[in-house]
């Protein structure tokens, strides 16, 4: 969310008063602090144009992906 909203020229207090959102939200969503609120993360990822499914693919610096990469050749040395 945050390279998103960075890249629309937008700052966390714009996205805070567009959605109605706490800022404190936005900053763990953009964190990647897993969160109940999902009604509150809809509404920001709307806000700069991500779908529910962008959510569902992006991951934290450093982690693995949420959802596997199906296009991607499968890893050998299994067996």
């Amino acid at each position: 969310m945050r390279q998103r909203r960075e890249a629309l020229h937008l700052r966390q207090e714009d996205i805070a008063f567009t959605t109605g959102v706490g800022r404190r939200i936005i900053i763990e969503l953009e964190a990647g602090k897993p969160s109940c609120q999902l009604g509150k993360a809809l509404l920001v990822a709307a806000a700069v144009g991500l779908r529910p499914i962008d959510l569902m693919t992006a991951q934290p610096a450093g982690e693995e992906p949420l959802l596997p990469d199906l296009d991607a050749p499968p890893e050998s040395g299994r067996g």
